[in-house]
């Protein structure tokens, strides 16, 4: 498998992390889908091993594994099969962790499933990323440079759908303070749609 792999152009150090995050069978059927685009992101985004069993990761956060069915239900916790929770699994459980400990508890109404609000939004705009970064990538940018080039996008991108995300809520929290009409003093959803993107 590694061979054949190799023969599209993958390094081997992303091919061992994605054989160990998503085992033999899970990474050849990422690879054997994923199209000259998929190759590159995956090479970039491949991370650090970080599985953990149900039983591991209910320890280590405090999350109970009806919370992590909650969060398999709606396609943001995966296992691979063995069984084991994968590298991004582990750290989004981590983070709702720090959710819970700073208050945000099923007492005031918050559940893991309520994050499908996260995974909607981010399908959306990883969909648009992706057709956006391959028209310019594969057709502007000279071959030996598509993976450089890739991975500061990838990088990049991450960082300022954060900033963006943190613009988008500023600019709703002052208008919310200004007394625009929403429920509870909040802008409603066609307010703050209609607003001008602000950048940073």
């Amino acid at each position: 498998m590694i061979r054949e792999l190799r023969e599209r152009e993958i390094p081997l150090a992303t091919i061992r992390l994605l054989m160990a995050e998503h085992g033999v069978t899970g990474a050849r059927e990422l690879i054997d889908h994923a199209s000259p685009l998929d190759v590159v992101a995956l090479s970039v985004l491949a991370g650090e091993e970080r599985r953990a069993s149900p039983a591991d990761l209910v320890e280590r956060t405090g999350l109970t594994a009806g919370d992590l069915e909650e969060l398999e239900k709606i396609n943001i916790a995966r296992r691979d099969v063995d069984g084991s929770y994968d590298s991004l699994t582990v750290s989004i459980a981590e983070c709702l962790s720090r959710l819970r400990q700073a208050g945000m508890t099923e007492e005031v109404g918050f559940h893991p499933a309520d994050l499908i609000l996260y995974r909607e939004a981010m399908v959306e705009l990883v969909r648009s990323e992706l057709e956006y970064f391959e028209a310019r990538a594969f057709g502007q940018v000279p071959e030996e440079r598509v993976l450089d080039v890739m991975s500061a996008a990838l990088e990049h991108a991450e960082v300022l759908a954060a900033l963006v995300h943190r613009r988008a809520l500023r600019d709703a929290l002052e208008e919310a303070g200004n007394g625009s009409s929403g429920p509870q003093g909040w802008p409603s959803g066609t307010a703050v749609a209609s607003r001008k993107t602000t950048t940073c």
